[in-house]
């Protein structure tokens, strides 16, 4: 015999053991060595998942829509009629698609092409490089990943997982031993599912959709149907209709996974089915392949052989070089979504324009007001980003939950943990349940999330348990705890942190923070309203100097002496200038500075506000004198603080609180740099009258710093 027919029929055995069609002794002992290396293989695919999942093994997004179409069964699920409807959808849609496949065997990839003339088909084993080409070549704007389930390296923003209603999931193994390409817990990291054949599936079609949210209760599922929609006569291409074959007594020709569900579609279309040569997936036809196929037809007075459009694309160059004494018919299969209302609800997921599942960004807060507003920041920025993608009725939904946890141990032991997590602790989280207050945790268990954003080492943590439980994006700002960098998504941190540069990593110069021109201006009108300030005119003679007082930290201390100096300076040049001052505390300044303030401008007339923050809080004191301010006067131990002046464009003046340590602080790397870029002043108590005199006098140019555009690029890469 043949090697090729060897090989042929060893395929059609293995087939038949793995979907339990084969009895006896020698099937069973056969099955027990497979299970054996379904073992292996299994353990496998999760520690290669588990390394994605730590981000060890990292994974790329191209800077485009990216749309993955597979299935977690091994065999023929309908995957290449979804791509044909996605491509036709986006080409309607006025968008320039690309479709990344594999290419084994090269029949789908001349099918494709065939089909799709302006429509580039890249094929090779690195998707990375083919979408790289589709956006360098083509410009495409939309990739479509072609069996790209599995394709753990390439980021997308939309998983259609294609399941097929006859037979979903077979014997529940992995292979060798059964179907499964990845365990059913993989189920988690779909957008949508797909059933396929629904047309065929007689019944159980409900239980599926149970399974499927069992796994799964965030991804919609909506059902499809394989419907033919032509017959093309081979090789000249000239077509019928496809009830032209009713009644007719015909051959099937298929090399395919599942021939039986092609089979099943032409007995509905009221063909008679008579001959069936079944061969395996991207079988390669010879000549001998053909007579056999003659002469049987032959013999049974068959005159029409059947076949689907990938056989065609193999069966052309044979039927081209030779005759033969029947008719070969490729019949074109289109799918159809169920329902009118399903089809436009699908196709909104795929356009990205779907409002019913809105994108959500979860702020972990840990009560900082400074790390919350960088947090708040990002999220504005990550927002504005998804919006921008082309999704014109797009939802984006942000939620702030504060992180509560039972006590500082509980906190500790949650951050050493974390360590040692993994993908898997998505469905416990059993450490998260006891490390935190209880309503703390049901809310957060209770919030759905894309990308979960958190400020502070204390919060790494949980924002990694977060992701692992919602298969989500993590952002974290300023360097985790315990944690490595490689285990976020995206780690925003300072230069002065002295991190490395990394894929993940993004350095800025400032703190994030959520200033902008429109942001001043509505925060200083309402201040204005509150304060009954009705003379207002910026930029005119007068200036207006807002001051924003900190207080003590583990490097610095704020004290008497110091702000005894700072206000004998203010009260001279505000008299000096005839300007007005606006003061702020913070909930960090120490009592004896708060009564010295109390004591100095409570009744001191050209001071229009002073603002107490642990006595009255007004949510828009730090816009609103930012706003209204020309001039602003910050202690220079919060770099939240220091970064929102900067972002201001004001002129900014800070001076340093008395330092407790000997060593060099982030803070004065932060304020050097920021200096030698012209962006801000260090001065001195005792020159400070002096350098707000010059500064008034000369009006240097002010400068703006463009680390909002940095962050805009960067977030690009998680969404």
């Amino acid at each position: 015999m043949a090697p090729k027919r060897i090989t042929e029929n060893f395929k059609k055995y293995y087939i038949d053991l793995v979907k339990d069609r084969r009895k006896g002794a020698a099937a069973a002992l056969f099955c027990f060595f497979l299970l054996l290396f379904s073992f292996i293989y299994g353990f496998l695919v999760r520690l290669i998942l588990f390394c994605y999942g730590i981000k060890l093994f990292k994974s790329y997004k191209p800077d485009c829509r990216v749309i993955s179409v597979g299935n977690i069964a091994w065999g023929g699920t309908g995957k290449t009629p979804l791509v044909e409807a996605l491509v036709r959808f986006l080409k309607q849609e006025g968008r320039n698609p690309a479709i990344l496949i594999r290419g084994y065997g090269k029949d789908e990839v001349y099918m494709l092409k065939d089909k799709f003339k302006d429509v580039p088909v890249l094929a090779g084993r690195d998707r990375i490089k083919t979408a790289a080409d589709a956006l360098r070549r083509y410009c495409a704007d939309t990739v479509i990943l072609d069996d790209g389930f599995q394709h753990w390296r390439m980021g997308r923003d939309l998983d259609i997982v294609l399941i097929d209603s006859q037979l979903p999931f077979g014997n529940r193994r992995l292979i060798p031993r059964g179907i499964l390409r990845e365990p059913l817990s993989s189920l988690k990291r779909a957008d949508v599912f797909l059933l396929t054949r629904r047309d065929l599936a007689k019944e159980g079609i409900e239980l599926v959709k149970k399974e499927l949210r069992r796994y799964n209760r965030n991804a919609p599922v909506y059902e499809a149907m394989h419907l033919p929609c032509s017959l093309r006569s081979l090789p000249c291409g000239e077509k019928t209709e496809p009830s032209a074959i009713k009644n007719q007594r015909i051959a099937v020709l298929a090399g395919i996974e599942n021939p039986r569900s092609f089979t099943g579609t032409l007995s509905l279309l009221g063909a008679e089915v008579s001959l069936k040569f079944y061969f395996c997936d991207h079988h390669r036809y010879s000549k001998k392949d053909l007579k056999t196929i003659e002469r049987l037809c032959l013999e049974n007075r068959i005159e029409t052989v059947i076949t689907t459009e990938k056989d065609a694309a193999r069966l052309i160059p044979l039927l081209e070089s030779g005759r033969y004494k029947f008719k070969i018919l490729a019949l074109g299969i289109e799918l159809k979504i169920a329902g009118d209302e399903q089809e436009k609800s699908f196709y909104s997921l795929v356009s990205g324009k779907s409002s019913k599942r809105p994108y959500s960004i979860l702020i972990l807060s840990d009560g900082k007001a400074g790390h919350l507003n960088q947090s708040k920041a990002l999220a504005g920025i990550i927002q504005k980003r998804k919006l921008g993608q082309g999704a014109r009725d797009a939802r984006v939904d942000t939620k702030i939950v504060e992180v509560k946890f039972r006590n500082g141990f509980c906190r500790l032991l949650l951050n050493l943990g974390s360590v040692f997590s993994a993908p898997a602790c998505r469905s416990c989280l059993a450490c998260l349940r006891f490390c935190l207050k209880k309503d703390s945790f049901r809310e957060l268990m209770e919030t759905p999330a894309n990308v979960i954003v958190s400020a502070g080492s204390s919060l790494s943590s949980v924002n990694l348990f977060l992701s692992y439980k919602n298969s989500a994006r993590n952002v974290v700002l300023m360097r985790p705890s315990f944690l490595g960098l490689g285990r976020f998504d995206l780690v925003i941190a300072p230069e002065h942190d002295r991190i490395k540069p990394r894929d993940n990593v993004l350095l800025t110069r400032i703190a994030p923070n959520i200033i902008d021109r429109q942001y001043l201006q509505e925060q200083a009108n309402i201040l204005k309203e509150k304060l009954h300030i009705t003379d207002y005119t910026l930029h005119n003679d007068n200036p207006t100097i807002g001051v924003l007082i900190g207080g003590d930290t583990a490097e610095y201390r704020l004290t008497r002496e110091l702000i005894n100096k700072v206000i004998s300076r203010l009260k001279v040049a505000a008299d000096n200038l005839n300007c007005r001052l606006l003061i702020s505390t913070s909930r960090r300044t120490p009592k004896a500075v708060e009564g010295l303030l109390k004591e100095n401008f409570a009744d001191f007339p050209r001071c229009k506000l002073l603002l107490i923050a642990n006595e009255k809080n007004i949510p828009e004191a730090v816009g609103g004198i930012l706003g209204l301010s020309d001039i602003i006067l910050v202690s220079g131990e919060s770099i939240s603080m220091v970064s929102e002046a900067v972002s201001a464009e004001k002129y900014t003046l800070v001076f340093n609180p008395q330092k407790r340590t000997r060593a060099s602080t982030k803070q004065e790397r932060f304020l050097e740099k920021l200096e030698k870029e012209g962006l801000l002043k260090v001065v001195q108590p005792d020159g400070l009258l002096s350098e707000i005199k010059n500064l008034w006098k000369e009006k240097p140019c002010k400068k703006k710093i463009q680390d909002k555009e940095a962050l805009y690029r960067g977030v690009g890469k998680i969404i």
